[in-house]
């Protein structure tokens, strides 16, 4: 029988956050959670359609979709997020080096619900105007200002990103930085990659994204790219491996598939630090060793570290943490973490 495997490790006891699920097990849950949510799936639904159909209708156009000057770019945020005055008036710079058309192009999310969503995009993406919507958006503020499900209702219709600093002064570093690696006379960057994925063996769900993700990718950019490809995987997936390519290397690309890491039960402070930490290659029997995360406080501060790469990270908790998942009520199960009951799978206490 097929299993449905999860990435993912509790930090407090180093095993998976979701053990191994038989098909028919989660079949039956998902059978079982439509009719409850049938209100929130058909809303979504109405959504994302209608951003298909406006980006299908771009790539009709010949335009340059990889230059934000060509397309649009443009900023959203909370209409009533306490530090949107200061954080607009930091992103100023960058979007007059993205040529941001006008302060009149900022969009507003306004806490409108998901069945209003289909509304909010009509308004702002209406297909009578097409050639005045920007392609690019940047959300500036956290899940708590704009949700992740928004944000990723908002990737059906165009290409969206997120900057959420604990500061002001760590988001100008971030623009001021941004604008000097796009302006300098030479890329920071090689013609290089790097493709990171440990391997727990089977029946680990790490052995199917090591050798049926990261090394065919890794191969095909090598193949049609001609890219320097550095393959660190398996055994060899440690965390000290790890540092020392980054440190020595400048790739334009990071790739890591790997278990993220949970930190569900500890203070909110140490969450923010240790929640979505790369687990690297551990040896056998190890459950609770720091010295296989690679976490937030390991990248340097004080040196140049992978500058004007991209980095992607293929992981639980890779693309954020809310404080319960948009996927919790789905399932009827009780919470493993808190016993929090239908929270199920995805929950993080705060």
């Amino acid at each position: 029988m097929m299993q449905i495997l999860s990435l993912g490790i509790h930090y407090s006891t180093g095993e998976l956050l979701v053990p191994p699920i038989d098909e028919q097990s989660f079949g039956a849950t998902i059978l079982g959670s439509l009719a409850q949510n049938a209100d929130t799936l058909a809303n979504l639904t109405r959504a994302t359609t209608l951003g298909q159909t406006f980006r299908g209708e771009v790539k009709r156009r010949v335009i340059d979709t990889g230059d934000p000057r060509s397309v649009g770019w443009t900023i959203l945020v909370n209409q009533n997020d306490p530090h949107k005055d200061d954080m607009l008036r930091v992103l100023a710079p960058l979007a007059k080096h993205r040529a941001m058309k006008s302060p009149d192009s900022l969009l507003f999310y306004n806490g409108e619900p998901i069945d209003e969503w289909f509304d909010w995009l009509s308004e702002n993406y209406s297909s009578l105007n097409m050639g005045q919507k920007p392609q690019y958006i940047l959300i500036a503020g956290g899940p708590d200002q704009v949700p992740f499900l928004f944000q990723s209702m908002l990737g059906t219709v165009a290409s969206t990103g997120r900057v959420a600093f604990d500061s002001l002064q760590d988001l100008e570093n971030y623009v001021e930085k941004l604008i000097r690696l796009e302006t300098a006379p030479a890329p920071a960057v090689e013609r290089e990659t790097v493709f990171f994925a440990p391997d727990y063996r089977l029946p680990d769900p790490t052995y199917y994204s090591c050798h049926y993700l990261a090394k065919p990718l890794a191969e095909q950019v090598a193949d049609d790219l001609g890219f320097k490809t550095h393959q660190i995987t398996g055994s060899e997936a440690t965390k000290a491996r790890l540092q020392e390519t980054l440190r020595m290397a400048r790739p334009a690309l990071v790739f890591t598939a790997s278990h993220g890491l949970s930190a569900d039960d500890q203070p909110f402070e140490i969450q923010k630090q240790l929640n979505g930490a790369i687990c690297c290659q551990r040896p056998p029997g190890i459950l609770k060793d720091e010295n296989w995360l690679f976490r937030a406080e390991d990248v340097p501060l004080d040196e140049p570290f992978l500058e004007g790469a991209a980095f992607f990270q293929f992981a639980c908790f890779g693309y954020g943490t809310p404080a319960e998942s948009d996927f919790a009520h789905w399932s009827n199960r009780i919470c493993r973490a808190c016993g929090c009951g239908p929270a199920a799978w995805f929950c993080r206490p705060r």
